[in-house]
């Protein structure tokens, strides 16, 4: 793929001895919305803590093969450098227990952006996650007072707050209710031209609507990956044929 920002080659992953990812390899799209679907336990979510080796916090976690970022092989990023650049976003929102303005200019504060640069990028941030009509008299409340779909939206823009390449989605979606999850859904929509995206979901009608590419995996390995259009319609690995169908019935 020519215009590819994140290239998987021959990714293995273990938890100490158990196999959980298969040679997995995989290009993404700079500028795309990529879904990441498949059964439950297929190694869904582990993929995606992968690519910025946020899994590696975890006990015994191996990751085996190569990783480029924007060309870089991420075995020569150090880490800090790696996640400011591919940020991530988890099933559960997990807001700061301080103000919605300090979860955002926490990370700002950090990589030394002076205070009115922060206040104007709050601003500009809460507006691009759809969020900014809805706390701007609300920014020195508690984050936790928020309902479930604005704390994973302000999620969204702590993330985008230090302008990562990359936004990683784990369910964001999972526990919202359809208007939510619609306002998620038009928020990555609108972020994809200055973002890539990658999301795991396992709302094949989600992945449908807002996805460019997707990836299907089965069991630890990438069974099919390509254009949206080709991995939904009309496909004759009967494992993804079944699984769209049952999901979708």
């Amino acid at each position: 793929m020519n215009n590819a920002i994140l290239k998987l080659e021959n990714i293995y992953v273990y938890y100490g001895e158990k196999n959980i990812l298969n040679n997995i390899n995989i290009d993404f799209e700079k500028n795309k919305i990529t879904s990441i679907i498949g059964p439950s336990g297929c190694g869904k979510s582990t993929l995606l803590k992968t690519i910025n080796k946020i899994i590696l916090e975890e006990d015994n976690a191996i990751i085996k093969g190569n990783i480029y970022f924007d060309n870089k092989n991420t075995n020569d990023i150090p880490i800090e450098i790696l996640r400011k650049n591919i940020g991530m976003v988890f099933q559960t929102p997990t807001p700061f227990p301080m103000t919605i303005y300090k979860n955002i200019s926490y990370a700002l504060k950090y990589y030394g952006f002076n205070k009115k640069d922060i206040s104007e990028k709050i601003t500009s941030i809460l507006k691009m996650t759809n969020l900014y009509d809805e706390v701007k008299d609300k920014l020195n409340t508690s984050a936790l007072k928020l309902s479930g779909g604005q704390k994973q939206r302000l999620c969204i823009a702590r993330s985008l707050s230090i302008e990562p390449n990359i936004l990683l989605l784990d369910e964001p979606c999972s526990s919202l209710d359809i208007i939510n999850s619609n306002k998620i859904e038009d928020t990555l929509l609108s972020l994809k031209d200055k973002y890539t995206i990658i999301i795991v979901t396992h709302n094949i009608a989600q992945a449908r609507r807002i996805s460019d590419n997707s990836v299907f995996m089965y069991e630890g390995k990438v069974l099919e990956s390509g254009k949206i259009d080709d991995i939904f319609n009309n496909n004759e690995n009967n494992i993804i044929k079944n699984y769209i169908k049952l999901m979708e019935s």
